[in-house]
């Protein structure tokens, strides 16, 4: 009976760490949403208009939630072929940063797709963050790259280093994802500059990078990186 309460538990206590809003930004740091409940994803982008106050968020697509285990969510497949897709995802913050590494294969069962999903090795380098409103809402409080130093730089491009090895292998199984490596990379250190304190997707002046250029310290890191030599 114990072994049955806790295989019964396991999708709930799923649900209640995903349910509810999520929100993200996208390359260009505009911002989207994502709700998830029992049944739905519902993902949102935000309208903007010439009447600031009348901005609002717009679904634009709903995708079955098929299963929510511990730490996998499975969904139904729209785009055709097989029928599921999965992601693996950790919660970090107290629960207010989730972190989603989408698998981008189809699956023919729910099982598989799990699987897949619990073997997936790139899930630190591809994962997108999301944010609990209450926890966006304070990084707009947050400094922006404006006021970034040359040592937090430093710390940033020093974990960018750490997944060299990552971004090889990604590439080597799928030769496809080499352009989405820009992608894999900026959200690093996006997730980085949260650590140290910093907002990256607060407007500022200009390119963040551009003051630190012509720093030959900084020049030499990244002159060494990866993906710069992939995109």
């Amino acid at each position: 009976m114990r072994l049955l309460t806790i295989l019964i538990l396991l999708p709930v206590i799923g649900l209640a760490q995903l349910n509810g809003e999520w929100i993200s930004h996208d390359q260009s740091n505009t911002k989207k949403k994502m709700v998830i409940t029992e049944g739905w994803m519902i993902m949102y982008s935000f309208g903007y208009t010439d009447v600031p106050e009348n901005a609002k968020w717009n679904a634009y697509d709903s995708i079955p939630v098929e299963s929510i285990d511990t730490d996998v969510l499975v969904i139904g497949n729209k785009k055709g072929g097989d029928g599921y897709s999965a992601a693996k995802y950790t919660l970090s913050n107290n629960g207010s940063i989730l972190t989603l590494a989408k698998l981008r294969k189809g699956y023919p069962t729910i099982d598989e797709a799990t699987k897949a999903a619990n073997e997936y090795a790139y899930v630190d380098l591809t994962g997108e963050q999301y944010y609990t409103p209450s926890f966006n809402a304070k990084l707009e409080n947050r400094k922006s790259l404006d006021e970034l130093t040359k040592p937090d730089l430093i710390s940033v491009i020093q974990r960018l280093q750490a997944y060299d090895k990552d971004i090889e292998g990604l590439i080597n199984e799928d030769n496809r994802m080499q352009r989405m490596i820009f992608y894999f990379t900026q959200r690093i250190m996006n997730r980085s500059f949260i650590e140290l304190g910093y907002n990256p997707y607060k407007m500022t002046e200009g390119w963040f990078y551009k003051r630190f250029m012509d720093d030959p310290d900084i020049k030499k890191m990244m002159d060494k990186q990866i993906h710069l030599k992939l995109n």
